[in-house]
This record gives structure tokens, sequence and C-alpha cells, in this order.
């Protein structure tokens, strides 16, 4: 458990404002929440099913609620849970977490799973330019979207103790894309940001 230390930096909960109606835009994309991989102790994204991560174990069990205690990384299989999955992953690790969501789509199709695989990832732009985790996301998603780029605008997460929305944070942040209909995420996410198509979309547009 040493490598998943609880963060403060890493409690960013996803908003759902009329200025940020994150959560209605990813569920507008992918038609519903099946799976909140690495949901807040409140689960307000109102997922189906919700994990937990590690790093905010220590939080939840602070709080009295060990129901929620469903460590994403010991669940394999999460295509059971649906196939529509939503992580906003701790910022602090990021290959960790993008490495197991593409193995669980790797073990769905090794199990011949037929309903298509959606997942939308919420990170620091960082993930992008970072050489590891930059080529995960070139190489395996469909596409980026850079909040707020061109206005200057950034994300004003929610703290997780209070339930408040925070101040825009000191950090650009991404939501990246990996599913057959990159072009509902494009069409939803494109009026609050620069969306940038990845390999596997622009082969399809050849």
């Amino acid at each position: 458990m040493a490598d998943f230390q609880t963060k403060n930096k890493d409690r960013w909960m996803t908003p759902n404002t009329e200025d940020q109606p994150i959560i209605d835009l990813i569920k507008s994309t992918m038609n519903g929440i099946s799976l909140d991989v690495c949901a807040d102790i409140n689960e307000q994204v109102g997922a189906s099913m919700s994990f937990h991560d590690p790093m905010n174990q220590e939080y939840f069990e602070s709080r009295g609620d060990f129901s929620k205690l469903y460590d994403c990384f010991a669940q394999e299989g999460w295509y059971q849970w649906g196939s529509k999955w939503y992580m906003n992953m701790p910022f602090s690790k990021p290959h960790l977490f993008l490495g197991k969501l593409l193995d669980e789509f790797d073990l769905a199709f090794k199990d011949e799973v037929r309903t298509p695989i959606e997942a939308i990832v919420c990170g620091k732009s960082g993930i992008v330019s970072n050489q590891k985790t930059g080529r995960m996301i070139r190489q395996s998603f469909n596409a980026v979207c850079f909040w707020g780029a061109g206005s200057g605008s950034r994300v004003a997460f929610v703290d997780q103790d209070t339930g408040e929305v925070k101040r825009g944070a000191n950090f650009d942040t991404v939501f990246c894309y990996k599913g057959p209909w990159w072009r509902d995420f494009y069409d939803q996410f494109q009026k609050y940001g620069h969306v940038m198509l990845c390999e596997q979309s622009l082969l399809e547009l050849m």
C-alpha cells in the first residue's frame, strides 16, 4: 500500500454546475455512467456502481464508511458492472491508473465482451505531454479535450470535505475519451475547450 499514500491534492471532485456541467456532459456522451472508478465518498457522480482508489482509503476509513471500499485495483473484469466508465483519477500517479484502465479494456476484449466499452478519464493536462502517459493516450485513446483552452478558464473542482465548489484549479485539465463513439465526445466537449483527435480516430478519418 506504500505506493498509494493519500495526498490532499488528489481530492478533486468532479463539478456539475451551470458553467461547468461536466457530469452532464459525460453522461450525455456515453448515455450514462455505469462505473465510477475513483468515486468520492458521496458518490456524487451518480454511477450505477462505484469503486474507490487506494489513495483515498484512509479518508473513507476516517469517516467510518467501509461500505464503499471497493478498491479499483483489486477488482478485475470491470465490464461486469457495465460498459460506460468514468475515472477522475488521483493526479499524482496517473500512469498506474491509466495502465489499470487499459488492462481492463484488454481483458474485456480477451473475454470477448460484445458490448463496446467506453471510458472518459479526467486528469491534469500534463498527462498528455508526459512521455509515458502521453504515449498511452495517443496510442490507446480516441480524443482529448483540453478544457478551457483559448478562454483561460480552468475547472473549479469540488471540495471532498465540504461539497463546495473550489476556486479554479491552478492547473489545466483534460478529459480523455476511449471508445467507438468519439464523435459524440467531440460534439459535446468542443463547446468547452479544444478537442484533439488521437491516432485511432485519425485513422478512421483516412
